[in-house]
């Protein structure tokens, strides 16, 4: 998956906090060699149409509230 950020937010203050936004409209399947290109046709535009209805939803926000430190410079977010 090719999920291009554009814009992330991130507080290393207690809570700790990652925010980013993908545009959906953008986000593609990688290719796979083991598969057909109509098959991985399809699969991208089932993830487009089906799965993350991108023209109704364009923009993907994950969000991480409950993280914890896993040593210099590293979080585990849940």
């Amino acid at each position: 998956m090719n999920a291009p950020i554009s814009l992330g937010l991130f507080n290393d203050s207690n809570p700790l906090h990652v925010e980013f936004k993908v545009d959906a409209r953008k986000m593609e399947v990688k290719p796979d060699p083991k598969i057909a290109a109509d098959a991985h046709a399809q699969i991208q535009k089932d993830m487009e149409e089906t799965i993350l209805e991108s023209s109704r939803y364009p923009l993907f926000v994950p969000r991480a509230s409950r993280n914890r430190p896993r040593g210099s410079g590293a979080w585990k977010g849940c």
